[in-house]
C-alpha cells in the first residue's frame, strides 16, 4: 500500500508519471501436450504464449480515498503485482 498526494476533490488524485512494461513470448509448438491436442482435433498448427504483465511494479490503482480538513482528500492505493498468463493457441 502506498499513498498519493493531497488533493483539494475526491477523485482527482495525481500520480506522477509513471512507465509499466509488458512482455510476452509466442513459440511454436513441434511436440508436447499442445502439438498433440492440436493434432489430435485435426488443426493446422499450435502456438504456446505466455504474457507477464506490470513487470516494473509501477501500475497503481487508487482504493480509498481519506479526508483531512483543511488539506482535502488523501488516496491510498495499491502497487499491483506482476501476473503471469499462459496459453495455447490452436489454429484450424
Amino acid at each position: 500500500i502506498s499513498t498519493t498526494n493531497l488533493t483539494p476533490a475526491k477523485n482527482n488524485v495525481r500520480y506522477p508519471p509513471r512507465l509499466e512494461w509488458d512482455i510476452g513470448w509466442k513459440k511454436k509448438l513441434r511436440g508436447g501436450f499442445g502439438y498433440y491436442l492440436a493434432e489430435y482435433l485435426g488443426a493446422d498448427n499450435a502456438i504456446f504464449t505466455m504474457t507477464i504483465r506490470n513487470i516494473l511494479f509501477l501500475h497503481r490503482d487508487p482504493q480509498w480515498y481519506f479526508y483531512f480538513p483543511d488539506y482535502g482528500y488523501y488516496g491510498f492505493d495499491f502497487e499491483i503485482l506482476p501476473s503471469i498468463s499462459a496459453g495455447y493457441s490452436i489454429r484450424f
